[in-house]
């Protein structure tokens, strides 16, 4: 099951789950099994969930950070919006228009991190069309 989180007067859909983040350390934090320690709990690893898209595309907002979208959707029967990076919004974005279904599912991708010289895990969203 994945967070809703109030923002205001508008309702958030947590996809991609958010962990604690010590930016004094530049780590993660984690608990007393070593396992970091989740904020915000979107989509777990081969979990998937389906949304009707509002709007064909995200709504851009620029900030210091980079490019993020936030995209309104329904789900559950609730207008939600939930957020992607650039990335993950082009392909959101090509996948039909107001009115379609699109499923997203979280997957674990493992990638060589050359500054640290080690294999890491890290959790991506992938998105198809419902017919």
């Amino acid at each position: 099951m994945v967070d809703i989180k109030e923002n205001g007067k508008y309702l958030n859909l947590v996809v991609k789950t958010k962990y604690k983040w010590d930016s004094s350390k530049k780590m993660f934090e984690f608990d007393a099994n070593n396992k970091k320690i989740v904020v915000d709990q979107g989509l777990k690893p081969d979990e998937s969930l389906e949304v009707v898209k509002k709007f064909a595309e995200g709504r851009e907002v620029v900030t210091r950070f980079g490019t993020s979208y936030s995209c309104g959707v329904e789900y559950d029967g609730k207008e939600v919006s939930f957020w992607l990076d650039e990335k993950q919004h082009e392909k959101y974005s090509a996948l039909g228009g107001e009115g379609d279904t699109v499923r997203i599912t979280c997957k674990l991708e493992t990638y060589f991190d050359k500054r640290a010289g080690v294999d890491k895990t890290i959790e991506v969203l992938f998105f198809e069309k419902v017919e």
